[in-house]
């Protein structure tokens, strides 16, 4: 990490040493900056060991931050050699941050000022003091930035969501469900009425049926007492038993047929399978006007997220914090908002 004017925008940046570093106001390769030299002279405390600076630079380019042996041990141990030296005071603010350049700050979303070490390094600035306070410039006006756009990105994201076109779709979904399901209870009422009358005129044609077969199990029961009646008598109510057995049978097929072929019965039986044809389609309606419920939750749900999500980024931007302005934004409007406000700094 070296301290350079930017050949192109003139302004004085920390620059990296990594093939794709950049001015972070301009967007110019650091490679064709100026190298800005510390001045010579100034107390001793303010000067660290370059070897020392290297190997911290090194650690915070492989993303070694924490640690005794890493950049933020490191930059302790030297601050105890130079406790007056700005760069280094910028090096531990990386490290804390676990950044590895200058640019990555403004992502972190919270205000440079109120990071560890920021303070520390303006005391102790010097020549640098254009270096740090153009970052901390930079997320004032980034702050600004987003808290002006924010409210047009809320209403895009709403409108992107078509809420008003989904209800009023998933309300006449609901309307012609309950529609449906209103006629399909009237036909349910028609069928019930139906069976009714059916199995009414059903069991009054089959009623001469049990009469008959009611007075062979009375006279049946008359026979089982043989001390009442005499050996001639029973053998003939035997023989009249038989008879009325065999009337019997032939009543109970008769029956069976009754069953089968009277108009009343084979009504009956329709009217059976209609009511429960009709129960199915009244049990895929409530089904279907269930689901319409739970999507229109669902999209009421989302619409309470966005309005929350908003609220939390607004809450945080009063704090000058835009990092939740920044995961409501999304990725691709967050780098151009970045660019066109840090591009804009330089005519600002």
């Amino acid at each position: 990490m070296r301290i350079v004017t930017c050949g192109q925008c003139q302004k004085m940046i920390h620059a990296f040493d990594h093939p794709s570093d950049a001015c972070l106001f301009c967007g110019a390769a650091t490679s064709s900056a100026i190298p800005r030299e510390a001045p010579s002279g100034g107390p001793p405390l303010a000067h660290a060991d370059p070897a020392l600076l290297e190997a911290i630079d090194q650690a915070i380019g492989k993303g070694q931050f924490l640690g005794e042996k890493a950049a933020k041990g490191m930059a302790l141990e030297a601050l105890e050699r130079a406790p007056l030296c700005g760069e280094l005071y910028w090096r531990l603010l990386l490290a804390d941050c676990q950044v590895n350049m200058d640019a990555k700050l403004l992502h972190i979303g919270r205000p440079v000022s109120e990071m560890p070490g920021f303070m520390s390094a303006m005391r102790h600035a010097g020549h640098a003091e254009p270096v740090y306070t153009a970052i901390d410039d930079a997320h004032e006006r980034l702050h600004k930035a987003f808290s002006a756009t924010l409210p047009g990105w809320e209403r895009e994201d709403i409108q992107a969501q078509k809420p008003k076109e989904h209800l009023t779709a998933l309300s006449a979904q609901l309307q012609e469900a309950v529609a449906e399901s209103r006629k399909w209870h009237a036909a349910l009422d028609e069928a019930e009425k139906g069976l009714e009358e059916a199995s009414r005129d059903f069991w009054v044609a089959a009623g001469e049926y049990r009469a008959a077969l009611e007075q062979i199990h009375q006279y049946a029961e008359a026979l089982e007492t043989p001390e009442m009646i005499s050996e001639e008598e029973a053998q003939k109510g035997a023989d009249y038993l038989e008879r009325l057995q065999k009337s019997a049978d032939s009543q109970m097929q008769s029956l069976e047929r009754l069953k089968r072929e009277h108009p009343s019965a084979v009504i009956f039986g329709e009217l059976t399978r209609e009511k429960a044809e009709i129960i199915s389609r009244l049990t895929e309606i409530a089904s279907r006007m269930d689901q319409i419920k739970a999507n229109a939750a669902a999209e009421a749900d989302k619409m309470d997220r966005i309005a929350a999500n908003y609220a939390r980024a607004r809450a945080a931007l009063e704090d000058k914090d835009y990092s939740q302005a920044m995961m409501v934004a999304g990725a691709q409007r967050t780098a151009a908002l970045f660019a066109s406000t840090l591009r804009g700094d330089l005519n600002g």
